[in-house]
């Protein structure tokens, strides 16, 4: 019976050795599972990561060719009216001295008329003070 109980110890101990060889390989088997899932997750995360950064890329370029196109334009903008600007101050510089000249003219043409008119009165009142007095 004592060796019929020891080697029961003997079994039960030899299927505990197995069965926590067994349990290790189990969880050696579930910690590879796990590896290998966690790596194709990371694999995904990072291609969709990378998707959204390029698609980020993208809109960033997009933008800034627009901010391009926009200053560009504005640019162009700025430049028509500057110009239109100039040309309206040239318009309104040469109406000024064609002004000035038709007021230049006028004046010469009254101090023309005025000279003429001063002349007649002198020689009116040059004619008065000779002709005897009645």
């Amino acid at each position: 019976l004592v060796c019929e109980v020891h080697e029961l110890h003997h079994m039960l101990a030899a299927e505990r050795r197995s069965s926590a060889a067994a349990a290790t390989a189990a969880a050696a088997t579930a910690r590879d599972a796990a590896e290998e899932y966690w790596h194709l997750a990371e694999e995904r995360l990072s291609g969709r990561l990378m998707g959204e950064i390029e698609e980020l890329q993208a809109t960033i370029a997009a933008e800034r060719a627009d901010s391009t196109l926009a200053a560009v334009a504005a640019d162009a903008a700025a430049r028509e009216i500057a110009a239109e600007d100039a040309r309206l101050a040239d318009e309104r510089l040469a109406e000024a001295v064609r002004f000035g000249a038709r007021l230049e003219s006028e004046i010469n043409a009254l101090q023309e008329a005025l000279a003429v008119e001063r002349a007649s009165s002198i020689a009116a009142a040059t004619a008065a003070g000779s002709a005897p007095l009645a």
